[in-house]
């Protein structure tokens, strides 16, 4: 009985030597466990730092974009004049009429460029481009007769004759003959001023309209202050009167 006794003694003794060994095992993978747990609450902690802060910098970012996407659908950064414009053409004050945008809008420079070019452009980047002559002339009407200020539209498509660079020969008047420089200025009419240099009087829109087209390099007045260049056609209204008119009417006043 003694013997059978130390046998089993030996087994049991076998078996807590396993259980031991095994339980140390167990110990050990718990601690690298909870080494590898902390190591990833840490890292858990700092990606959500990471992703609270890329989420703040979306939100940021989001609300730039839709700041941008703004300003460019409501033009806010044209002038007064041109954002009351494409406010009642889009508002159908002009009935079916939509333009086409502003020249901004169909422009792209290299970034290196864009700065430089948007301080060159600053007036061209506001022509409102439209379809056709119709289109243009029925927006200077509305223009003319319930708005204020002065706008260009840009007629797309269409052939022109090419620019040669020099004025052309037209048989019709220059506004420089009806303009005088004084004090120094005098007899640099033609010279000083390229626009007014290249500016010819019209009689009426089509006869305007056929010499911008035929002669782009020129630009074709009306009477009332419409001018038709290429494929351009500036004007608009000013209720109050400029310098030039101002100065007429105080000579008027002093001689009086």
């Amino acid at each position: 009985e003694i013997t059978r006794l130390n046998d089993v003694k030996q087994q049991l003794s076998a078996r807590i030597a396993e259980r031991q060994t095994a339980m140390e095992a167990v110990v050990r993978d718990r601690r690298e466990a909870e080494g590898s747990l902390g190591e990833k609450r840490q890292t858990a902690a700092s990606t959500r730092q990471q992703i609270d802060q890329l989420r703040a910098e979306c939100s940021r970012l989001r609300a730039r974009r839709e700041s941008f996407e703004n300003i460019l659908s409501h033009h806010s950064y044209t002038t007064e004049s041109t954002r009351k414009l494409l406010a009642a053409l889009e508002g159908g004050r002009a009935g079916q009429f939509r333009p086409e945008g502003v020249l901004a809008d169909f422009v792209e420079v290299d970034p290196a460029w864009e700065r430089a070019a948007e301080e060159f452009l600053h007036e061209e980047l506001e022509y409102v481009v439209v379809r056709d002559w119709d289109q243009a002339e029925m927006s200077m009407n509305l223009l003319r007769a319930e708005l204020e200020g002065r706008a260009t539209f840009l007629v797309e498509g269409g052939a022109m004759a090419e620019d040669s660079g020099a004025a052309p020969a037209v048989d019709l008047p220059r506004l420089s003959d009806f303009v005088r420089f004084t004090n120094g200025l005098s007899g640099q009419t033609r010279n000083l001023l390229p626009r007014l240099s290249h500016c010819w009087l019209a009689n009426d829109r089509e006869q305007a309209r056929a010499f911008a087209e035929n002669h782009p390099d020129g630009y074709f007045l009306l009477s009332d202050g419409q001018c038709y260049s290429g494929r351009l056609l500036t004007g608009g209204k000013k209720k109050a009167s400029g310098p030039l008119v101002l100065k007429r009417e105080m000579r008027e006043f002093a001689a009086q």
